[in-house]
């Protein structure tokens, strides 16, 4: 079980979260963005950028797709 003093952190994260990746897919949306730019876009306001292996396997794109593939 984690330590309870982490968990204000954690949903502080976790909401967040939530609230860029709607604002992400909002923006997506409205713009006529594919919504697999969503997660790479989260990716980069939540850490501050992007991997392609992690895109890849959210997204089940292969590795030629994502080389190819310019969001």
């Amino acid at each position: 079980m984690p330590d309870a003093r982490y968990l204000p952190v954690c949903k502080g994260r976790l909401d967040r979260s939530g609230r860029v990746w709607g604002a992400l897919s909002e923006f997506a949306e409205s713009t006529g963005l594919d919504e697999r730019v969503v997660t790479a876009l989260h990716d980069v306001a939540m850490a501050g950028r992007v991997r392609r292996s992690r895109y890849e396997h959210a997204e089940g794109l292969s590795r030629h797709l994502t080389s190819r593939a310019r969001p």
